[in-house]
């Protein structure tokens, strides 16, 4: 299999902008992105109990690193401030619902759904998501993301909870991975947290894994209206009318 690409995009949102943001940014796409070779896999707000406040996390498909190429080339090729000039006017009313942010590029596992399987994993529509950003030892992204797929989530998946995207970051010598986990419902959630946070099973597979764990961060994320990962779909221009 090919090399499948990810953007991740870590998104701080201005004052109460966030519910503003998530409609300027699918309505920007079905404007603009579709025809680049991008694919929404999801849009959320993180749980400001959890994580900075207001965020958003937005997941982009890129497809395969010639596309990338393509994407990159199309934004900066010509432009001397790094912006394609067809989105200034996007990019100056975004401005007023968010202040920056941070982005990294990831690369799928094998087994990692892409958008078209969302729904038959069981993963549209689910109330709760976990979100987590591992660091590494460098050179042990890949081998860590093995083992979550082979030991981990079968563990987890007895618990209600499916695996939605398990990455490793690149450009940074194999040392972090991103997963995101389903939870269909905040019950189901609490349940399984307590699980993982006290249970035998969980407190062995952190042990298992702390040797190559240099840190560990874990977010809970809401979907957005219109993310795939609630609407089992793409947007599309028929949501604007």
């Amino acid at each position: 299999m090919g090399a499948r690409i990810y953007l991740h995009e870590v998104i701080d949102i201005i004052l109460s902008g966030r519910a503003n943001y998530f409609d300027h940014m699918v309505n920007g796409y079905v404007d603009w992105g579709a025809d680049r070779g991008m694919r929404i896999f999801g849009i959320w707000g993180t749980l400001g109990s959890t994580a900075r406040w207001p965020e958003v996390i937005n997941i982009w498909e890129y497809g395969d690193w010639a596309n990338v190429a393509s994407i990159f080339a199309h934004e900066t090729r010509g432009h001397d401030g790094m912006q394609d000039p067809a989105l200034k006017e996007w990019w100056l009313i975004a401005q007023k619902y968010r202040s920056g942010g941070f982005d990294r590029i990831m690369q799928a596992t094998d087994s990692s759904p892409d958008v078209n399987d969302l729904e038959a994993r069981g993963i549209v529509g689910n109330e709760v998501f976990r979100h987590e950003i591992v660091g590494l030892k460098p050179g042990e992204a890949q081998s860590f993301l093995e083992r979550v797929e082979g030991e981990w989530a079968p563990h987890l998946k007895t618990l209600g909870i499916e695996l939605a995207g398990a990455w490793r970051t690149l450009l940074r010598d194999d040392s972090e991975a991103i997963l995101v986990w389903s939870c269909p419902t905040w019950e189901n959630w609490a349940t399984a947290e307590e699980e993982i946070d006290q249970g035998a099973k969980g407190k062995a597979w952190r042990e298992a894994v702390r040797p190559v764990v240099t840190s560990f961060k874990t977010d809970l994320m809401v979907s957005a209206p219109r993310s795939p990962t609630k609407t089992g779909r793409q947007p599309s221009k028929a949501d604007n009318a």
